[in-house]
């Protein structure tokens, strides 16, 4: 619906110059340029709508997901379904161990009210996945991620990773707890690491929405110099500027001579 309405807005606003450009004659290729340079900001708005991911068109940044008031298991939510909808989705998992997001249960957790062995329980998704590591090397990761779980009030998804470097599976559980008293941050931080992720996605189409972008700019500036200087260039209109023509409009001719 927005893109709609940018859209029609765009073509409304060209029908109203052309108007403009006709009453003040400021020349047609400063139309030209104006109409080009909404044309190419209505395909950047058309890129961005088919090829941008869902996540990143709802929530373009942290104001817009914090205004929806959404409970604390949304962004959980969120990020499982982004984990399978992206491309390198997958890869955002090391991020949340990283980050101290996601908690080590390979060994016996000992005191802990999460419910460890059924997170790992149920449906789930494996994928193989390839990181870099700082020297260069590259590692592949077995990576498993279960379908998250209701626990209480709560929200939690266990996902294993398993080198093939050693081979050993190692266990995590991700976890967004209403009484976390680092609940709010930690929403944060998993937003910011989906839309990150969101926004390197579809490269060369997001590389064609911002030139499209910058042309519709570069028109629209050449456009404003076409218009003043053509506005310029003509000589003005020839105006009247004895006082007798505006008398003449005035005061009626006497028709004959006076007796």
């Amino acid at each position: 619906m927005s893109s709609a309405l940018s859209l029609a807005t765009l073509f409304s606003l060209i029908a109203i110059v052309t108007k403009f450009t006709d009453l003040v004659n400021l020349g047609r290729p400063a139309l030209y340029c104006f109409i080009f340079a909404a044309i190419a900001y209505a395909l950047a708005i058309l890129v961005i709508r088919f090829r941008a991911p869902a996540f990143l068109q709802e929530y373009p940044d942290y104001k817009s997901f914090d205004d929806k008031k959404h409970s604390h298991r949304w962004v959980l939510w969120q990020f499982h379904t982004n984990l399978i909808a992206l491309k390198g989705g997958f890869k955002l998992l090391p991020q949340t161990v990283e980050k101290k997001l996601s908690v080590n249960v390979t060994t016996p957790p000992g005191r802990t009210r999460l419910p460890v062995v059924t997170a790992f329980v149920g449906p789930s998704i494996e994928k193989d996945t390839p990181l870099k590591n700082p020297d260069g090397s590259t590692v592949t990761y077995k990576m498993r991620v279960h379908d998250p779980l209701n626990f209480d009030r709560d929200l939690i998804m266990g996902f294993t990773m398993m080198s093939n470097i050693d081979n050993v599976e190692r266990k995590y559980v991700l976890a967004i707890r209403e009484d976390d008293a680092k609940c709010d941050l930690k929403c944060k931080e998993l937003f910011w690491i989906i839309l990150t992720a969101a926004a390197k996605e579809n490269t060369y189409s997001r590389w064609f929405a911002w030139a499209l972008v910058r042309l519709s700019v570069l028109l629209l500036i050449f456009a404003v110099i076409v218009a003043v200087v053509h506005a310029l260039w003509l000589p003005a209109p020839n105006a009247p500027s004895s006082f007798k023509y505006i008398y003449a409009d005035i005061v009626p001719k006497t028709v004959g001579p006076r007796s």
